[in-house]
């Protein structure tokens, strides 16, 4: 397990948990967090694919992943929440499409965190900090993504 804890986005659940055959978002989840959040706005962001919806579900009646927001935030956490909330919003979301960004936004104001993409992933499980993965499930996580197979294979992970 690479982090105690971590929070995740609605993309990367989108995208990893799209597949009913290769349930990503379950199993990649509890390997790299002993504990995992998701906000309510980002929760309520994945409607679909059903199958990441159901996985995220999974997860939290395994008490793998938590939803969380503000409203559990004591009084000092609230005001430093609010104000780091209109800081990222000030430069992230646009005033003509206030959704945009929202659950990036609200994850964001929530933790000091260090944003990981799908390639920092599939170099954990290349580099053997996530060893239940393989290079072949790695190249369909990286896929399942919308990235090029071709790249995987020639720049990510060289056969």
């Amino acid at each position: 397990m690479a982090f105690k804890q971590m929070i995740v986005d609605a993309d990367i659940c989108i995208k990893i948990g799209s597949s009913e055959k290769y349930p990503f978002t379950e199993i990649l989840f509890p390997l790299i967090a002993k504990k995992v959040y998701i906000h309510t706005v980002v929760y309520e962001e994945v409607i679909f694919p059903f199958s990441a919806k159901r996985q995220l579900d999974n997860l939290i009646e395994s008490g793998v992943l938590e939803i969380i927001d503000e409203k559990n935030l004591s009084e000092t956490e609230k005001i430093l929440y609010a104000s780091t909330y209109k800081n990222l919003a000030e430069v992230m979301m646009n005033k003509n499409n206030p959704n945009k960004n929202k659950g990036e936004v609200c994850s964001l104001a929530m933790a000091n965190i260090s944003c990981y993409r799908i390639i920092d992933i599939i170099y954990m499980i290349k580099n053997g900090e996530l060893d239940t993965l393989n290079r072949k499930q790695s190249k369909i996580l990286w896929a399942l993504s919308g990235k090029s197979k071709k790249i995987f294979d020639n720049e990510i992970w060289p056969i």
